[in-house]
């Protein structure tokens, strides 16, 4: 799932046209969910796991850490005013 999104990730950027100041925001932040985020377990820089990315939906499912070695999880849903490129 992981790998199908971020080719669906890689889709979105290259759909965008960059012509105006919202496209370009776009892009940069497709970009950064292609890049690495520190890893919470020890702190090295991994890739990110993006689960479920649906632009037209504002869907974005992302799992930091590894599930196989966690002792414990939390899962964090964002509220109001919150949208796929952030809070408001």
């Amino acid at each position: 799932r992981v790998a199908a999104n971020r080719r669906n990730v890689a889709a979105a950027i290259l759909a965008e046209t960059g012509a105006d100041e919202g496209s370009r925001r776009r892009i940069a932040f497709y970009r950064s969910l292609l890049g690495e985020v520190d890893d919470p377990a020890g702190g090295a820089r991994i890739a990110r796991n993006i689960v479920a990315f649906d632009p037209a939906r504002a869907l974005l499912v992302e799992l930091n850490g590894d599930l196989d070695t966690a002792r414990s999880v939390a899962v964090l849903v964002p509220g109001v005013n919150t949208t796929i490129e952030g809070s408001a």
